[in-house]
């Protein structure tokens, strides 16, 4: 009996101490996720403001993904220039003709756009070959807010939108640290080869893994994510700078799909300690363009230039109010055909309940009469 006793208080011992070094490990793997994020958070955050120009290329993909050598990124390039502060942006995206060997110049496979918006308003200007009208179009509007045009803007770890809309790394860590995701922890150590430290985890049924250098920024070099299906991704920052009085920033970035590098981001030029004066946040047309403020719902006509200003309180001289359609789909026949046998329905059951009333008021009146 006493046997059995101290058994049972070896084993309650045993657990327990297994219990705690669990909590320890647990309470430390919390807190060294807490420092990079601190870390990661307190660099990207000094980029405040900033004038960029980089170079963004995207291969040309062959049709058999396993295809060798298929990273022609001289036929597809695009100039940028950026200028940012606060929720204010102004982008210009030029594709390059690329040449490849003994051929005349390829005509790049990326959008030419144009992007000014102080937050609240963008204006977005997009050129590009209409294989239906055999031209090139132009489209030129001001919506709400950022909308979709904003993903168009590329740029090292989305430093210049960083205090609006945190992501990649700082997400992660964020979904590890709440109990309730399906994010969970694999592995926080060290490599000892890299010396870089290495975040594991599985993201549902997939796995994502960082390599962060805690010593510039806590920025990771590496981002390798692997799905259920065994496809990888990969993101590559290298060329990591420290920018005098900032932070530390990559200059360039590679995105590998299966292993294949499909689009490359290179900055070779750049200004992130003078804050961009108010003259640089402004558009201009070679000739003057119609341009939709939808919003408004007005037609502003003959504009050669659009500044910050000029997005939310536009001048009305030359200006058509215009009818918006914000839901295409409430135009489509369909809905007005749902309706119609919407009205059929409602009509016809009032019928029968006319009828039923009307049965109901004769049978009174013949057992009335009887």
């Amino acid at each position: 009996m006493l046997k059995t006793k101290k058994a049972i208080i070896v084993l309650l011992l045993h657990f327990f101490l297994i219990g705690e070094g669990a909590y320890a490990e647990n309470t430390q793997s919390k807190d060294a996720l807490i420092a990079i994020s601190n870390a990661y958070t307190a660099n990207l955050s000094s980029f405040v403001h900033g004038q960029i120009h980089f170079e963004f290329a995207q291969s040309a993909l062959p049709e058999s993904p396993k295809a060798a050598g298929y990273c022609v990124f001289d036929k597809s390039r695009c100039l940028y220039s950026l200028v940012y502060a606060d929720s204010d942006l102004l982008a210009d995206a030029r594709p390059v003709p690329g040449r490849a060997a003994g051929e005349r110049a390829i005509a790049s496979s990326l959008l030419t756009f144009r992007l000014l918006t102080d937050g609240k308003d963008t204006l977005t200007e997009k050129i590009y070959a209409d294989p239906a009208i055999g031209k090139v179009r132009r489209v030129t509007q001001i919506t709400p807010e950022s909308g979709d045009a904003i993903k168009r803007v590329f740029l090292p770890l989305s430093v210049w939108n960083f205090n609006g809309q945190p992501g990649g790394l700082l997400s992660d860590i964020n979904s590890l640290l709440d109990s309730k995701s399906d994010v969970k922890l694999i592995r926080l150590e060290k490599d000892k080869a890299s010396q870089l430290l290495v975040l594991e985890m599985a993201v549902g049924p997939h796995q994502r893994t960082y390599w962060i250098d805690q010593e510039k920024g806590s920025i990771p070099t590496l981002v390798h994510a692997q799905s259920a299906t065994g496809r990888t991704f990969d993101i590559i920052n290298s060329d990591l700078r420290l920018v005098p009085e900032v932070g530390w920033l990559p200059f360039q970035v590679e995105y590998k799909t299966d292993g294949n590098v499909d689009r490359r981001l290179t900055i070779f030029k750049a200004d992130f300690t003078t804050k961009p004066s108010d003259s640089l946040y402004s558009l201009t047309f070679k000739e003057p363009v119609a341009i939709l403020h939808t919003r408004l719902k007005t037609r502003l006509d003959d504009r050669s230039s659009v500044g910050l200003r000029d997005l939310s309180y536009p001048s009305m001289k030359k200006a058509t109010r215009v009818a918006v359609s914000t839901s295409p789909a409430l135009t489509e026949p369909k809905v007005a055909s749902d309706n119609r046998n919407s009205g059929r329905l409602y009509y016809g059951v009032a019928g029968l309940l006319i009828c039923a009333i009307l049965m109901g008021i004769y049978r009174w009146v013949r057992k009335w009469r009887t």
